[in-house]
């Protein structure tokens, strides 16, 4: 029987992108793949990509999670450091510990490969955080960079201090952070209107043929490290207070970077799912 998520289904406007990937991701696993996600979910991976955001100890509680249980998600973990080279760091190295969200996805991988051994809930813990955790790192916002000298750059990320606490204006209305702007880029391909297909049919037709070169050999060092490289362009092209509007997601460079990172996401999810559980797999 399926271990069960008990929740309030959020709007599907919050996360829509954690959604979308882990629709897509889906869409490419293996029907033996599929049939673990049957066997230990009673819904589909969209539905059920959102349930760290929702679970998780924010980085305003208390620190010591020694009386906590095993699976409680700090927000930490949402959000990768990088070194100079711009490969994951294993340990943070900003003051607050932010940023372990490599350590963490190992982790849950190292778990899954002896999922037949897990109680069913675990099973649905470790596979929803993997979900999440991978996701995670289509926003550049959830990349927390280095300096040369390989201490932590204050501006090197939005998750805890950096970018994330400047504040922009959007088509003239509110005050957003930068994270929150690019973690949903709301308003790339309003056309789609979030259509989970629509999504899935534009990327694939624009990166599935290079779908190898974006997974390489699988290793997830190289592609949290493809994913900070990439997304440090951000700080080049934005200015803290700077006021936004919808070209900010309709200039080329921009949707370019953003919609690579949503592909580049769901298909390194898809890849990980499926090497966990098909045994026959072999490449996506």
């Amino acid at each position: 029987m399926a271990a069960s998520l008990i929740l309030s289904a959020p709007s599907f406007a919050w996360g829509w992108a954690h959604r979308m990937i882990a629709y897509i991701a889906q869409e490419h696993s293996t029907p033996a793949t599929r049939a673990v996600y049957d066997r230990y979910l009673d819904s589909p991976l969209n539905n059920i990509a959102l349930w760290p955001d929702i679970f998780r100890c924010r980085l305003w509680a208390p620190q010591d999670f020694s009386d906590a249980p095993d699976y409680t998600f700090k927000s930490w973990e949402h959000a990768v450091s990088v070194g100079p080279d711009y490969y994951p760091l294993l340990k943070s190295n900003r003051p607050e510990g932010n940023g372990e969200g490599y350590a963490a996805i190992l982790g849950y991988i190292e778990r899954l490969q002896n999922y037949k051994e897990m109680t069913d809930s675990a099973v649905v813990v470790d596979m929803t955080a993997l979900v999440h955790m991978v996701a995670d790192n289509h926003c550049p916002g959830h990349i927390l960079y280095s300096k040369p000298d390989g201490s932590y750059d204050p501006m090197g990320g939005g998750i805890a201090g950096g970018y994330g606490i400047y504040t922009h204006s959007f088509n003239g209305k509110g005050k957003h952070t930068l994270h929150s702007l690019i973690d949903g880029a709301d308003a790339i391909h309003n056309e789609f209107e979030k259509n989970l297909d629509a999504w899935k049919d534009y990327l694939d037709g624009r990166y599935w043929d290079k779908r190898q070169e974006i997974i390489g050999s699988g290793d997830v060092g190289s592609w949290l490290q493809d994913a900070a490289r990439r997304s440090k362009v951000i700080y080049d092209w934005v200015q803290p207070g700077q006021p936004l509007d919808d070209s900010f997601y309709s200039d080329p460079e921009h949707e370019a970077l953003f919609s690579y990172l949503f592909a580049a996401a769901a298909y390194r999810l898809a890849d990980i799912m499926n090497r966990l559980f098909d045994p026959e797999y072999e490449s996506l």
